[in-house]
């Protein structure tokens, strides 16, 4: 759509008195495409959505950002578990541990496993994403009064912050949304569309919940071939809040993380590998992930623009299974 000359004169005016805090094309873009959603005439509800969406992402953006250089891990979970069930008090002790280990918690805010994640670590070191049902979901008393609670009309935008601005993620027992939030995710990190990242399903020690699901899985996907071996190693079924964390923790101990660039994938570590370390991993992982070798990296041109320039990098011709990855993450970690 061809935008008229007097608006791109605006844009360009306005562009250029905000280019103190950003790149004018980027603002020049996000302008831009706003003008044409209001050149296409758009109803009543579609300019609702259009401002309401750049509301939350102005909140959301506003609340993250002064903490994007910690790790965190959404829990999620039945918002109907009651305080006195052994999967609360699960969901209880996993965030608290995980707290205390340097991570902030991310819930939906709500009740059951949710306040459970956000009462373990407090409201100094959780956030709370609340979603604004017809039946007014309230936030928890944990998260309730916090600076770092965001509310969110659209469901949408919610599940991305969720993914963008975590690191891991834990499943409780729930009920759809808990299963929506899991296969959502394992479908993202199978297809590339969010990094590699811990993904822990928890119950208590007396159930059976994940362990009914994995049997699904197993029989009904994996068997009829709808999914492949490699994904079956994109998630940890555990009842134990220290193998949670302690497994989430191992997860960045060597791995930082990872980027794309036309067909290569670039590792960043937190360590330097030696040559030695480097052929374990093309004998145990090229196979799963390349077939050009492992090697390390330290182009400056790539370097110049990343955010973290003094990580160690790893590059290699990737072959697109993304589910790979996971093995040759875990065999970076364990080289000593």
């Amino acid at each position: 759509m061809l935008i008229p000359d007097a608006v791109t004169t605006a844009i360009h005016a306005l562009s250029d008195a905000l280019s103190t805090h950003t790149d004018s094309k980027d603002i020049d873009a996000a302008l831009s495409s706003l003008a044409k959603i209001w050149l296409t005439t758009p109803t009543t509800s579609d300019r609702k959505i259009a401002i309401t969406a750049l509301d939350e992402l102005y909140h959301s953006f506003k609340v993250f950002l002064p903490h994007r250089d910690s790790r965190k891990v959404c829990i999620f979970g039945s918002a109907r578990t009651p305080s006195d069930d052994p999967d609360y008090q699960l969901a209880k002790a996993v965030s608290t541990e995980l707290s205390r280990s340097g991570f902030f918690v991310i819930t939906g805010a709500g009740d059951g496993i949710m306040a459970a994640g956000n009462e373990g670590p407090g409201p100094d070191r959780s956030f709370g994403l609340n979603i604004d049902l017809p039946f007014e979901q309230e936030p928890n008393p944990f998260i309730k009064h916090s600076s770092k609670l965001v509310h969110y009309n659209y469901f949408f935008l919610r599940k991305l912050f969720f993914i963008k601005e975590s690191d891991a993620t834990i499943l409780c027992p729930g009920g759809f949304g808990t299963h929506d939030e899991g296969f959502e995710l394992l479908t993202l990190i199978q297809t590339g569309r969010c990094a590699p990242r811990p993904l822990v399903l928890m119950h208590e020690k007396n159930s059976c919940y994940w362990d009914s699901w994995l049997t699904f899985v197993k029989e009904e996907l994996l068997e009829r071939q709808l999914i492949s071996p490699d994904d079956m190693g994109l998630f940890v079924i555990t009842s134990d809040p220290h193998v949670a964390t302690k497994h989430i923790c191992h997860f960045y101990s060597g791995y930082h993380s990872i980027f794309y660039r036309e067909a290569h994938a670039f590792v960043r570590l937190n360590r330097e590998l030696s040559s030695h370390h480097l052929q374990t991993l093309t004998e145990t992982c090229g196979d799963a992930v390349t077939t050009d070798g492992i090697f390390n990296y330290y182009d400056q041109a790539c370097v110049d623009s990343d955010p973290f320039p003094n990580k160690p990098v790893l590059r290699f011709l990737f072959n697109k299974k993304y589910g790979s990855l996971n093995k040759l993450i875990h065999t970076i970690n364990n080289l000593n």
